[in-house]
C-alpha cells in the first residue's frame, strides 16, 4: 500500500517476509510471537485499520490488542 505522504510501497509480500524472521527468532529464543498481519491482512478490505496505509488508528490498536491479549494472560498468569 503507498503511504499517504510520499511514494513508498510496502507489499503484503515484504511484510510476510518480516513476520517469518520475527517468528523464527522468537521461536529460537523461546520468546512468544503473535502474528497479527493475517488478521489484520483480512481486515484490511472490510475496514480501515490505518490511518495513513501504514500506521494502525484506534480500531487496527484495537484489534492488534485482541490479538495479543490471550498471549499476555497466559504470561502473567504463569
Amino acid at each position: 500500500t503507498p503511504v499517504a505522504w510520499s511514494d513508498i510501497h510496502f507489499t503484503n509480500d515484504r511484510i510476510l517476509q518480516f513476520e517469518k524472521v520475527l517468528h523464527e527468532v522468537c521461536s529460537k529464543n523461546n520468546i512468544p510471537h503473535v502474528a497479527t498481519f493475517e488478521a489484520l491482512k483480512d481486515k484490511m478490505d472490510s475496514t480501515k485499520l490505518f490511518t495513513d496505509g501504514l500506521h494502525p488508528n484506534n480500531e487496527g490498536h484495537q484489534l492488534i490488542f485482541e490479538l495479543i491479549q490471550p498471549e499476555l494472560d497466559k504470561l502473567l498468569n504463569t
